[in-house]
């Protein structure tokens, strides 16, 4: 009885640290993960006709006021149509030209909604300071340009709680890098009039 007993418990052990590192099921569905997180901004960058580079920066001082500091982001997810199905791209396979070190595809494309990059290991986690980490690099077909690129990004946070949410969009090159290092303060740049 002892030994069925023991064994149950290992069992609800394993079962439990299954849960708790498990990684994310790809790929949710935008709509309906609603919370935005605008310390994280997402550069989506196109390297070449039909190849898109993707790249991640999260402020240094990253938190949430319920469940604190946020320890890293281990999954981005690429919706090419703002989150809509996109026959044209049904069968494509281009999701995965390039993927940083330690994170991988996972299954790629589906559903006809969406692809992205994921990572088990916390120490592949992008982390707060970081910028300009590229994650992954996607080619479409030959004559399509993604219409309404939206993303959401899957965050670890101090008290352990995991979640999806949108991050910011990085609307070009120059400007990502001045706005994400802190060179110009986003609420100056919304609050600029235009001149008469």
């Amino acid at each position: 009885m002892r030994r069925l007993g023991l064994l149950s418990a290992a069992v609800l052990c394993l079962a439990a640290y299954g849960v708790a590192f498990a990684e994310p099921d790809p790929w949710p569905d935008y709509s309906s993960h609603t919370e935005n997180v605008y310390y994280i901004g997402i550069l989506p960058a196109n390297s070449s006709g039909t190849i898109w580079d993707y790249f991640m920066s999260i402020d240094s001082g990253a938190s949430d006021p319920v469940h604190g500091a946020v320890q890293g982001v281990k999954a981005l997810a690429v919706y090419p149509n703002g989150g809509d199905p996109e026959p044209q791209l049904d069968g494509w396979t281009g999701y995965a030209v390039n993927i940083r070190e330690g994170w991988n595809d996972n299954g790629g494309w589906q559903a006809q909604r969406a692809f992205g990059y994921l990572t088990g290991s916390p120490q592949c986690y992008i982390l707060r300071g970081q910028t300009n980490e590229f994650i992954g690099a996607a080619e479409y077909p030959q004559g399509y340009a993604p219409p309404d690129q939206r993303f959401l990004v899957h965050l670890v946070y101090a008290d352990s709680y995991t979640g999806w949410a949108r991050p910011a969009i990085v609307p070009e090159p120059g400007l990502s890098l001045l706005l994400l290092t802190g060179a110009i303060p986003l609420t100056r740049l919304l609050s600029r009039k235009p001149r008469a």
